[in-house]
């Protein structure tokens, strides 16, 4: 096949050491035939890395995004055409990864939420797969086994594939990565060969792309990409090297569209940053990646937005720019030296762009899941020079095998260990925010308030209550910590308290439905039913079908005899879900004090049957 390194001219001594690697070309039909030693490195690694992972293997779900992806996604509860063709047909969490979620119910058909073992199984596997993928992908590209095996040894172990990996809501990293890599591979195959696209390598490329975009949106980069190993391949750009990759823009440009649609919702305004720190922020997560990708320390599952004091960044962000453009100078310098850095660097920016949060979407100002692809780029530089070291003989280069072989075989073990060790991180919620809070006591206001849930699950009150009040001293307009704080207020019966904090969470964010609930259930208790009334129609407002509020509202009505609205919201909440059951105790009462026993009776009788003890005891007591 060609590659990037065919047509070299005789290296004359002054050239760079770089330029003088052998190149071994590998033909298409012995991509798969590997010498022994290779076949058995291979192994090696396939079986460190899962021994590397072995342990996230019985994590628990999270209350961060497992529990909406799976326990509370009803489209993946059933594996029957309507519940798929709602998966392939919506969006759900803000994204649009039908696969993905399709894979979660083949998962849920067979486990429901009983064990975790095949959800995390199922993403340890796809990241061996993908292991593979890398390896036989850049031995193709480089004709080089070491290249290839220090590159799936890098990617398969360093700290941050953990977030990924071990995380069951992040599926569709893994599983778009594995379709992503088949694309690029065969894309590969087919630029190399000279064929035509008829060619079914070509046409497997577009098949496998396709799948990749349904997987995660993350994927609508591949055409440029592809571009970039044409560029290494010293492939001539031509019309017909333009043309066959419309398919590929045309496919990227209408899921990139669809993502655009899926996130409108979760994009976030960042009134306190001016444009000036809004460039800084960007110098500084790109230097972040780079950073993390060479010394993964401080690593975290949440990475918060920093604070502003008197109107400035923390000097490490005003500082970015330099050490950002020095790297810059460095790669352009390198430009006629050699390809590799150039190749590495643009596969690194080009696939990191779409999260740099130019427009930010969530809470934090990087995330390490962002990394299991963009990260391929500078592996490959480390792979390369690495390589070419272990590989080359002569006396320049044999003085330093040793040291580069230690130091890699070193840096592999460490990040190994530190892996395995992260995983005990993602075990459960409550381990998962103690490292956020531990990494950043001063800006994670929202892990302490995840924490303070977590604590809450655990009957822990007193340590929820700490929490929340230590996250609204980092933000006191925080408004979700507000209106959680109050909560604990009510149950413990100080219900002015909690008015105080419903008062100040809503004027934070006035469109927070969950505000407007819990006051108006406040406002129920002190027999305020008007103001009930208002809160309960503006949290409706925002979320039509939240049937506690039409619960809540009913009952609200049957206070103020409006008897026909009050059952007709009751009817309502059993419309939108059949399983809450309370209502039918509700609808009793209510045909009950209008004399109409019969139809009580009749209504307690079907509550009881679902297994509502409220029910039950009202039939047994009336109507036995």
């Amino acid at each position: 096949m060609a590659n990037f390194r065919k047509n070299i001219p005789v290296q004359k001594p002054n050239q760079p050491a770089s330029e003088r690697v052998k190149i071994q070309k590998i033909s298409n039909q012995s991509l798969l035939k590997l010498d022994k030693t290779t076949l058995l490195w291979l192994g090696v690694l396939l079986l460190v890395t899962f021994l590397c992972f072995s342990n996230a293997l019985n994590n628990n779900f999270l209350e961060w995004d497992d529990t909406s992806y799976i326990h509370e996604n009803k489209a993946i509860q059933k594996l029957d055409y309507q519940h798929v063709k709602e998966i392939f047909t919506s969006f759900y969490m803000a994204n649009y990864h039908p696969l993905t979620s399709l894979s979660y119910a083949v998962e849920y058909s067979i486990v429901g939420t009983k064990s975790t073992f095949l959800y995390h199984i199922d993403n340890v596997l796809l990241h061996l797969l993908n292991l593979l993928l890398v390896f036989f992908l850049f031995r193709l590209v480089t004709g080089k086994n070491w290249v290839g095996l220090i590159m799936a040894a890098l990617f398969a172990l360093h700290p941050t594939r953990v977030e990924s990996v071990a995380w069951i809501s992040e599926r569709k990293d893994v599983l778009y990565t594995f379709f992503f890599l088949l694309s690029l591979l065969l894309y590969q195959k087919f630029s190399t060969s000279g064929k035509k696209l008829s060619d079914k390598n070509y046409l497997l490329a577009i098949v496998f792309f396709l799948l990749s975009l349904m997987s995660k949106s993350a994927a609508v980069t591949l055409p440029v990409v592809f571009l970039l190993f044409d560029y290494l391949n010293k492939r001539k750009f031509t019309t017909a090297s333009i043309l066959e990759k419309l398919p590929f823009f045309a496919l990227s440009v209408v899921f990139g569209i669809l993502a655009l649609k899926s996130q409108t919702e979760a994009i976030n305004d960042l009134p306190d940053y001016s444009i000036l720190n809004r460039f800084l922020l960007l110098n500084f997560t790109v230097l972040k990646y780079i950073y993390l990708a060479f010394v993964p320390i401080g690593l975290s599952g949440l990475h918060p937005y920093p604070a502003i004091v008197n109107g400035s960044l923390p000097l490490e962000y005003n500082i970015a720019p330099i050490f950002l453009l020095a790297i810059i100078s460095a790669v352009i310098y390198s430009f006629r030296k050699t390809r590799v850095v150039i190749f590495g660097v643009l596969f690194f920016m080009v696939t990191i762009s779409l999260v740099l949060q130019v427009l930010p979407v969530g809470g934090a100002i990087l995330s390490e899941r962002y990394t299991y692809v963009p990260y391929l780029g500078l592996y490959f530089i480390m792979a390369w020079y690495a390589a070419m070291y272990i590989e080359e003989k002569g006396k320049s280069f044999s003085s330093v095998k040793p040291f580069v072989s230690a130091a890699l075989g070193i840096l592999l073990v460490i990040y190994g260990f530190t892996t395995y060790s992260r995983n005990r991180v993602w075990k459960e919620d409550l381990s998962l925010w103690d490292d956020v809070i531990a990494t950043y006591p001063n800006t994670a206001y929202t892990a302490y308030l995840d924490r303070g849930k977590a604590k809450l699950d655990k009957k822990d009150i007193k340590g929820a209550y700490e929490d929340y009040s230590i996250s609204l001293a980092l933000k006191p307009d925080y408004f979700k910590a507000l209106i959680n704080r109050g909560l604990l207020k009510y149950d413990s019966g100080n219900i002015q308290g909690a008015m105080a904090d419903y008062d100040k969470g809503i004027a934070a964010k006035p469109d927070y439905h969950v505000g407007y609930l819990n006051r108006a259930v406040a406002k129920m208790q002190l027999n305020d039913n008007d103001g009930a009334m208002i809160d309960l129609n503006k949290a409706l407002a925002s979320e039509p079908n939240l049937i506690e509020a039409i619960f809540n509202r009913g009952t609200v009505k049957f206070r103020k005899k409006d008897i026909q609205g009050a059952l007709a919201d009751y009817r309502k909440v059993l419309e939108i879900n059949p399983g809450y059951t309370i209502t039918y105790n509700k609808l009793g009462i209510v045909y009950f004090n209008q004399g109409d026993k019969e139809t009580a009776c009749r209504e307690w009788k079907t509550g009881m049957d679902l297994g509502n003890e409220t029910c039950k005891e009202n039939w047994e007591q009336i109507c036995k």
